[in-house]
Order: C-alpha cells, then sequence, then structure tokens
C-alpha cells in the first residue's frame, strides 16, 4: 500500500501522482496548493491557457534592460538569493525523495511461497545430512545395480537445488519490485558480508575445504558393481570398465594409454612394411624410436593445419629442418611418404598399400640403402619415414614438386 508522501498516511483509494511534482498523496494533500507542490513555483498553472498578458504588447529594448528582470520562471522580481537557496534545495529534496521512492515495477511479493521453500529447504538439509551420515551402511544395500545410500543421496540433492532455485526466484522478484533506497541499501549490506568473508576466508573456508578433501565421491554416486551380475551383461564389472575405457579413448585422443595402442599398431605395420621388402629381396629395415617420434610430429603438425605435403604451407617446416629437434644428426637423412584420410582414422597397413600402388612412393618403401625408419598414424595421416645416409630426402620439397619428378624421368636405379 502506497503512503502519502507529504503526511505519511496510507492511501486506501487507488493512488494517483500529483501532476508536476509527480509524487503521491492522500485525499488531503491531493491538490497542489495542499503539499506545497514546487511545481507551482515554476510560473503559472494554467500557463498553457491563453490570458489577457498574452495579448499584451511586447517590451521596447529599452524596457528590457530593467534593474530587476527575472532570472527564470517562477522567481519573482526581486527575490534575495536566501530565498532561491531555500527553493532549489526545495525542489531538490522533492526529486531525491521521489526517486528514492519509485519502483522499477510492481512489487510481487508471495512470502508464504517464499517461507514454504526456505522450510523444504531446511528439511532436506536434515534429510541429507542423515543420509549422508548412514550412507556406507546404505550402500550395503543394492537394487540391482544401484547402491541404495547414493540414490537417496542423490534423489534428495536434487530436491534440494530445485527449492534453493525457486527460492532465488522469489528473492529476485521482490527485489526487483522494491523502492530504489532499499535495493541500494541491500547492495551496501551484502558487500559489507563479502568483505567480511573475504577478511575472514581462512576460517570461513578452510573447514569447508577440508571436508571437500575427506569426501568419498565414489559412495555417493549410484553405481555399484554387483558380483552377483553375470559377466556377459551389460552392467558387468568388465563391461563397464571397457566402456570407460572408450569413453576415455575418445576423450583424449594422445592419452598414454591411446599413444602406447597407436605405437604398436604401427610397429605392427612396419613390420609388414619389411616384409614386403623381403618379398622384393630389399634389405629389411630397423625401427628407429627417434624417427617415429619425428613421424609424430609430423602427422599432428598435417592434423593440426589441415594439410597433407611434405611441406607445411603456413610454417614451412619439412623433415629435414627440424630432424635435429628430435635426436637426429645433419649427416641423416629421411625421406617421408605422406597418406591422409579425410572423416576417418587412418589405418596404417592401408596406408602402406596405397604407397605400393603408387611410383614414387613404392620406390621409397623399396629404397635399398634406408637402414632404418618408422610408420607412425594420428587421426586421419600417416607418414612413412626412411632412414638413410646419402642424401635421399634432403631439403623441403611439396607433393607437388614430387609428383612432376616422377612423371619426368624414366626408371631409376634400384626401382622395383
Amino acid at each position: 500500500m502506497v503512503g502519502c508522501d507529504y503526511c505519511s498516511n496510507k492511501i486506501e483509494e487507488l493512488p494517483r501522482p500529483c501532476s508536476y511534482c509527480h509524487c503521491y498523496f492522500c485525499t488531503t494533500h491531493r491538490l497542489p496548493e495542499s503539499h506545497d507542490c514546487h511545481g507551482l513555483k515554476k510560473g503559472n498553472v494554467f500557463r498553457g491557457t491563453k490570458t489577457e498578458e498574452s495579448h499584451k504588447r511586447k517590451k521596447h529594448h529599452h524596457e528590457v534592460n530593467e534593474p530587476y528582470k527575472r532570472e527564470y520562471v517562477g522567481t519573482p522580481i526581486g527575490q534575495s538569493i536566501l530565498e532561491k537557496s531555500k527553493s532549489y534545495i526545495k525542489r531538490k529534496y522533492y526529486r531525491t525523495r521521489f526517486w528514492l521512492n519509485s519502483k522499477r515495477q510492481r512489487g510481487y511479493s508471495n512470502w508464504n511461497a517464499f517461507f514454504m521453500n526456505f522450510l523444504w529447504i531446511v528439511i532436506l538439509s536434515v534429510f541429507l545430512m542423515i543420509i549422508y551420515s548412514n550412507l556406507s551402511k546404505l550402500n550395503e544395500i543394492v537394487l540391482w545395480f544401484l547402491p541404495l545410500g547414493g540414490s537417496l543421496l542423490l534423489v534428495t540433492a536434487f530436491f534440494w537445488l530445485k527449492f534453493c532455485w525457486n527460492l532465488l526466484k522469489r528473492i529476485y522478484y521482490w527485489y526487483n519490485g522494491e523502492r530504489n533506497w532499499v535495493k541500494y541499501l541491500t547492495l551496501i549490506v551484502l558487500l559489507l558480508l563479502l568483505w567480511q568473508g573475504y577478511q575472514n576466508r581462512s576460517t570461513l573456508f578452510d573447514g569447508v575445504i577440508e571436508q571437500y578433501d575427506k569426501m568419498d565421491f565414489s559412495s555417493i554416486l549410484p553405481l555399484g558393481i554387483s558380483e552377483d551380475i553375470p559377466e556377459d551383461s551389460i552392467f558387468s564389472k568388465r563391461s563397464v570398465e571397457n566402456i570407460k575405457e572408450n569413453i576415455v579413448q575418445e576423450i583424449d585422443p594422445d592419452s598414454e594409454k591411446n599413444m602406447q595402442r597407436m605405437k604398436e599398431e604401427n610397429m605392427n605395420a612396419f613390420t609388414y612394411l619389411n616384409n614386403i621388402r623381403r618379398e622384393n629381396n630389399v634389405p629389411v629395415l630397423k625401427w628407429d624410436d627417434r624417427v617415429y617420434i619425428l613421424g609424430i610430429a609430423r602427422v599432428k603438425d598435417m592434423h593440426e593445419y589441415n594439410y597433407m605435403d611434405h611441406t607445411n604451407p603456413e610454417t614451412g617446416s619439412c623433415p629435414d629442418n627440424i630432424k635435429k629437434k628430435y635426436g637426429l644428426n645433419y649427416d641423416e637423412y629421411v625421406a617421408e611418404n605422406a597418406y591422409g584420410m579425410q572423416g576417418a582414422d587412418a589405418e596404417p597397413i592401408a596406408a602402406i598399400d596405397s604407397w605400393m600402388t603408387s611410383r614414387g612412393h613404392r620406390y621409397n618403401l623399396l629404397y635399398s640403402t634406408h637402414t632404418g625408419g618408422a610408420v607412425a598414424c594420428y587421426r586421419g595421416y600417416c607418414v612413412f619415414l626412411g632412414l638413410n645416409y646419402d642424401g635421399f630426402g634432403e631439403g623441403c620439397h611439396t607433393g607437388e614438386e614430387g609428383m612432376a619428378f616422377w612423371n619426368s624421368v624414366g626408371k631409376q636405379p634400384g626401382e622395383i
């Protein structure tokens, strides 16, 4: 209910603001003359109507320079500075009071719903403490594969968060419909509380952090693996571990386990390449970990910059100018084959079969003076790097340059 801005009495009827100062008044003080309205001080209330004054003749220029001319509308001639100051302060006072009491919108405060939400939060908090203190005993009861304690805890926590959210919405509605002075006073109190909390953060938060470190989340999560579940069930221990492993592989392809698995696949493909070299009476190659690390760096660079070539078009890096960083000497040369699969993970054996159908790539795979090398695949890219000491693979070249070379020359020495 709105109160009168002059006498502070409650307004029983529909409140209507004054047309001049825009404040609310009761029936007794509704007229501008009754509440000493500062709007009357601005001049004639009926200044929009024509009066006899508006038909008077205009003053000549020598009549305008009279000793006591008006400084602004509503100021009487010869008004003292003290009276002007009082009038100015009074106007500012009414405007400030009007701003402090103004609202952004009509207030909405359902206090019954507010206290009911608060009561439910208190009740559910008590239930949460009881369940958590007896969690180990309740988890001994397993319904199919769900421990009873963890399930009850999560369900109770869900409803607790729901009622907290409803309570926050009630507070927001109340705050949005309150007067300006209440809003700013509330903000000041909150800032003071936050400052006090910051000053005493060690006392307030150390206990919470200590309890968090002691909390056993494995007993809270309602996923228990019963020994009675058959091994072929999707809820068995082995099935759940396989699902977790697949999720980890999808989320982090650069994990240590994934990188080890990829290395084994690449080494199997390298063995497959050595069998091809034996069939063509070419000496087998020795696996070189330095070359493999260089190859992984190359395929990761292709994946990151989204290209497939022997030279990065943006950075200009190629196997020959970055090999020293991976432990290779300047007298050790690596000749590279590159392979790419769009939208799928590249298979190293499929990459070798594809290279064998291309003249230049086959020549590198079966190059007789290679002494070592490696196959490296990552995501949709594969490379083969052959290690030699006779300068084969020196310099940075593009795939187009290599294609143009093999289209312009005849059969090379040792080419099969």
